[in-house]
């Protein structure tokens, strides 16, 4: 894992999370469970095709999508709310 680390800030359970400088190559799988203690997302292949580490992305529209977390980084949801 890379030593460099940036800033992240993002909603989470409507909470607001951050900042909290996390390295740039963290999955957001590993941010949940290491750094907040959300382990409801589980890894499976590691590839976003099992869909078990599965989050919600909740849009300013209303609209939501679904986002694999064992293939974004964690700074992929960057000032996002999930």
């Amino acid at each position: 894992m890379s030593l460099e680390k940036q800033p992240l800030t993002l909603t989470i359970n409507g909470n607001k999370i951050g900042p909290v400088d996390v390295p740039l190559d963290m999955p957001m799988i590993d941010f949940l469970h290491e750094h907040l203690n959300l382990t409801g997302t589980r890894f499976g292949c590691g590839q976003g095709i099992c869909h078990a580490c599965t989050i919600v992305e909740n849009h300013p529209d209303g609209s939501t999508t679904e986002s694999r977390t064992c293939v974004f980084s964690a700074h992929y949801f960057n000032n996002k709310s999930i």
